[in-house]
Protein backbone atom coordinates (compact mmCIF):
# COMPACT_ATOMS: atom_id res chain seq x y z
CA UNK A 1 0.00 0.00 0.00
CA UNK A 2 1.08 3.57 -0.66
CA UNK A 3 -0.35 6.77 0.79
CA UNK A 4 0.47 10.46 0.60
CA UNK A 5 2.27 11.77 3.68
CA UNK A 6 3.11 15.39 2.88
CA UNK A 7 2.94 18.10 0.22
CA UNK A 8 5.64 20.77 -0.17
CA UNK A 9 5.14 23.72 -2.56
CA UNK A 10 8.08 25.14 -4.50
CA UNK A 11 8.22 28.88 -3.58
CA UNK A 12 10.32 29.61 -6.68
CA UNK A 13 8.14 27.95 -9.33
CA UNK A 14 4.44 28.68 -9.54
CA UNK A 15 2.28 25.58 -9.64
CA UNK A 16 5.10 23.13 -8.81
CA UNK A 17 5.18 20.95 -5.71
CA UNK A 18 6.43 17.68 -4.28
CA UNK A 19 4.36 14.94 -2.70
CA UNK A 20 5.98 12.57 -0.22
CA UNK A 21 4.74 8.99 -0.29
CA UNK A 22 4.72 6.28 2.38
CA UNK A 23 6.70 3.93 0.10
CA UNK A 24 9.84 6.13 0.50
CA UNK A 25 9.40 7.90 -2.84
CA UNK A 26 8.66 11.48 -3.91
CA UNK A 27 6.84 12.83 -6.96
CA UNK A 28 7.53 16.26 -8.45
CA UNK A 29 4.26 17.60 -9.93
CA UNK A 30 3.17 20.66 -11.92
CA UNK A 31 -0.34 22.09 -11.92
CA UNK A 32 -1.66 23.83 -15.05
CA UNK A 33 -4.57 26.13 -14.06
CA UNK A 34 -5.58 26.71 -17.67
CA UNK A 35 -6.75 23.17 -18.29
CA UNK A 36 -6.92 22.05 -14.63
CA UNK A 37 -4.35 19.29 -15.13
CA UNK A 38 -1.41 17.75 -13.30
CA UNK A 39 1.81 16.47 -14.84
CA UNK A 40 4.63 14.51 -13.21
CA UNK A 41 8.10 15.98 -13.74
CA UNK A 42 10.05 13.37 -11.79
CA UNK A 43 9.99 10.45 -9.37
CA UNK A 44 12.74 10.14 -6.73
CA UNK A 45 13.42 6.73 -5.24
CA UNK A 46 16.77 6.76 -3.40
CA UNK A 47 15.50 6.93 0.18
CA UNK A 48 15.38 3.60 2.02
CA UNK A 49 13.14 4.69 4.90
CA UNK A 50 10.23 7.04 5.60
CA UNK A 51 10.80 10.56 4.26
CA UNK A 52 9.90 13.02 7.00
CA UNK A 53 10.47 16.40 5.41
CA UNK A 54 11.33 18.26 2.21
CA UNK A 55 12.60 21.82 1.85
CA UNK A 56 13.03 23.97 -1.23
CA UNK A 57 15.75 26.62 -1.33
CA UNK A 58 14.31 30.13 -1.13
CA UNK A 59 16.16 31.63 -4.05
CA UNK A 60 14.98 32.22 -7.60
CA UNK A 61 18.16 34.03 -8.63
CA UNK A 62 20.51 31.03 -8.64
CA UNK A 63 20.70 27.37 -9.72
CA UNK A 64 19.35 26.48 -6.27
CA UNK A 65 15.90 27.54 -7.45
CA UNK A 66 15.75 24.13 -9.12
CA UNK A 67 16.95 22.26 -6.02
CA UNK A 68 15.51 20.83 -2.81
CA UNK A 69 16.54 18.60 0.09
CA UNK A 70 14.83 15.66 1.75
CA UNK A 71 15.43 13.85 5.05
CA UNK A 72 14.42 10.42 6.29
CA UNK A 73 14.22 8.12 9.31
CA UNK A 74 17.72 6.75 8.67
CA UNK A 75 19.23 10.20 9.21
CA UNK A 76 19.90 10.68 5.50
CA UNK A 77 19.71 14.17 3.96
CA UNK A 78 19.81 14.22 0.15
CA UNK A 79 20.25 17.25 -2.11
CA UNK A 80 18.35 17.04 -5.39
CA UNK A 81 18.24 18.92 -8.65
CA UNK A 82 14.64 18.64 -9.83
CA UNK A 83 15.88 18.23 -13.41
CA UNK A 84 17.82 15.03 -12.56
CA UNK A 85 16.68 11.59 -11.47
CA UNK A 86 19.51 11.01 -8.97
CA UNK A 87 20.51 13.00 -5.91
CA UNK A 88 23.52 15.27 -6.34
CA UNK A 89 24.81 15.40 -2.75
CA UNK A 90 24.44 13.64 0.58
CA UNK A 91 24.83 15.40 3.91
CA UNK A 92 26.01 13.38 6.87
CA UNK A 93 24.22 13.33 10.22
CA UNK A 94 26.56 10.60 11.54
CA UNK A 95 23.68 8.32 12.51
CA UNK A 96 22.44 10.57 15.31
CA UNK A 97 18.74 9.98 14.58
CA UNK A 98 15.87 10.49 12.16
CA UNK A 99 15.75 13.77 10.24
CA UNK A 100 12.35 15.15 11.20
CA UNK A 101 12.62 18.73 9.97
CA UNK A 102 14.48 20.74 7.31
CA UNK A 103 14.35 24.43 6.42
CA UNK A 104 16.40 26.87 4.39
CA UNK A 105 16.71 30.57 3.74
CA UNK A 106 18.80 32.35 1.12
CA UNK A 107 22.10 31.43 2.78
CA UNK A 108 21.69 28.43 5.10
CA UNK A 109 20.16 24.98 5.37
CA UNK A 110 19.15 23.68 8.80
CA UNK A 111 18.19 20.17 9.87
CA UNK A 112 16.91 18.66 13.10
CA UNK A 113 17.83 15.03 13.77
CA UNK A 114 17.85 13.12 17.03
CA UNK A 115 18.55 15.70 19.74
CA UNK A 116 20.83 17.75 17.48
CA UNK A 117 20.55 20.65 15.02
CA UNK A 118 23.01 21.33 12.22
CA UNK A 119 23.40 24.18 9.75
CA UNK A 120 25.13 24.19 6.37
CA UNK A 121 26.31 27.05 4.15
CA UNK A 122 24.43 26.75 0.84
CA UNK A 123 27.35 28.28 -1.06
CA UNK A 124 29.75 25.52 -0.06
CA UNK A 125 27.45 22.81 1.43
CA UNK A 126 29.86 22.75 4.39
CA UNK A 127 28.60 22.42 7.94
CA UNK A 128 28.95 25.75 9.74
CA UNK A 129 27.28 24.90 13.00
CA UNK A 130 25.97 22.12 15.20
CA UNK A 131 24.09 22.21 18.47
CA UNK A 132 24.00 19.24 20.81
CA UNK A 133 22.89 21.27 23.83
CA UNK A 134 19.68 22.98 22.71
CA UNK A 135 17.37 19.99 23.23
CA UNK A 136 17.35 17.01 25.59
CA UNK A 137 14.81 15.09 23.48
CA UNK A 138 14.04 14.67 19.78
CA UNK A 139 14.18 17.85 17.66
CA UNK A 140 10.89 17.94 15.77
CA UNK A 141 11.04 21.28 13.92
CA UNK A 142 13.46 23.92 12.66
CA UNK A 143 12.32 27.16 11.05
CA UNK A 144 14.15 30.21 9.67
CA UNK A 145 12.64 33.64 10.27
CA UNK A 146 14.54 36.74 9.14
CA UNK A 147 17.89 36.63 11.05
CA UNK A 148 16.78 33.85 13.37
CA UNK A 149 16.49 30.07 13.51
CA UNK A 150 13.75 28.61 15.70
CA UNK A 151 13.91 25.03 16.96
CA UNK A 152 11.34 22.96 18.84
CA UNK A 153 11.35 19.48 20.31
CA UNK A 154 9.69 16.78 22.33
CA UNK A 155 11.40 18.20 25.42
CA UNK A 156 8.82 21.04 25.31
CA UNK A 157 11.55 23.59 24.53
CA UNK A 158 11.63 26.32 21.90
CA UNK A 159 15.00 27.94 21.19
CA UNK A 160 15.65 31.02 19.08
CA UNK A 161 19.16 31.43 17.62
CA UNK A 162 20.41 34.77 16.27
CA UNK A 163 22.25 33.27 13.30
CA UNK A 164 23.43 36.53 11.73
CA UNK A 165 24.79 38.34 14.77
CA UNK A 166 28.36 37.21 14.13
CA UNK A 167 28.25 36.89 10.36
CA UNK A 168 28.04 39.52 7.65
CA UNK A 169 26.51 38.27 4.41
CA UNK A 170 29.47 39.02 2.15
CA UNK A 171 32.18 37.72 4.47
CA UNK A 172 33.43 34.21 5.01
CA UNK A 173 31.40 32.36 7.63
CA UNK A 174 33.88 31.01 10.13
CA UNK A 175 31.95 30.75 13.40
CA UNK A 176 29.46 28.24 14.72
CA UNK A 177 26.13 29.97 14.19
CA UNK A 178 24.46 27.47 16.55
CA UNK A 179 26.75 28.06 19.53
CA UNK A 180 25.21 28.78 22.96
CA UNK A 181 26.18 32.46 22.74
CA UNK A 182 23.75 32.87 19.83
CA UNK A 183 20.68 31.66 21.75
CA UNK A 184 18.61 34.78 22.40
CA UNK A 185 15.52 33.10 23.83
CA UNK A 186 14.51 29.76 25.36
CA UNK A 187 11.02 28.86 26.52
CA UNK A 188 9.44 25.75 28.04
CA UNK A 189 5.97 25.38 26.52
CA UNK A 190 4.88 22.58 28.86
CA UNK A 191 4.14 20.20 26.00
CA UNK A 192 5.89 18.69 23.00
CA UNK A 193 6.28 20.95 19.97
CA UNK A 194 5.67 19.42 16.54
CA UNK A 195 5.60 22.42 14.22
CA UNK A 196 6.41 26.11 14.19
CA UNK A 197 5.05 28.75 11.83
CA UNK A 198 5.94 32.44 11.65
CA UNK A 199 3.95 35.55 10.84
CA UNK A 200 5.49 39.03 10.82
CA UNK A 201 6.92 39.65 14.30
CA UNK A 202 5.13 36.75 16.00
CA UNK A 203 5.94 33.06 16.34
CA UNK A 204 2.87 30.88 16.00
CA UNK A 205 2.97 27.30 17.31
Amino acid sequence: DNSLLKIKINPNKQGEFIIVNSNFTMNYLSFNPQNISLSCNGVYTEHKSRINDVSFFHSNQSPLSESFVSGDNDGTILLWDSRAKSSSYKLSTHGKGAVLSLDSNQYFLAGGYGTEISAWDLRTMKQIGKSSFAHSDVVTCVKFFENYLISGGEDNIINIFDIMSQNEINKKINKNILCSDNVVSTMNMGQSIYSVSTMKQNYII
